[in-house]
């Protein structure tokens, strides 16, 4: 005998909430990943703007006065790192520095290099 009967089996229930279950975790991680991503996208970009910044100081300073220097600073309340490493350069007779500003923080780091001539 044949019954019409509506409603789900105990199996398709079980295979719904699994695939259910398998969407949700795939999603926390993406969402995770993607939460992470962002954080670190804003600290680098936070020290690449505090590598701009020391220098366009160096730049609009006294050229006798660029020198070596290390500097503790909070990027979005985290600590940091600012190094900053001249060396004299002397080519085909022409003198100049070469600057590198460094920015570390716990799990990344930003560095530029730029050369400063005599005015």
């Amino acid at each position: 005998m044949y019954r019409n009967r509506s409603g789900f089996t105990i199996v398709e229930a079980l295979l719904a909430t699994a695939v259910l279950a398998i969407c949700l975790v795939g999603s926390s991680y993406f969402y995770y990943a993607n939460r992470r991503n962002v954080t670190y996208a804003r600290m680098e970009r936070l020290a690449t703007w505090s590598v701009i910044d020391r220098i366009e100081s160096l730049k609009g300073g006294d050229y006798a006065d660029i020198s070596d220097g290390v500097e503790d600073l909070t990027l979005d309340g985290l600590p940091a790192v600012r190094s900053t490493t001249v060396t004299d350069v002397n080519e085909s007779g022409v003198s100049f520095r070469q600057v590198d500003v460094e920015v570390v923080w716990n799990g990344g780091s930003v560095a530029i290099t730029t050369y400063i001539a005599d005015k």
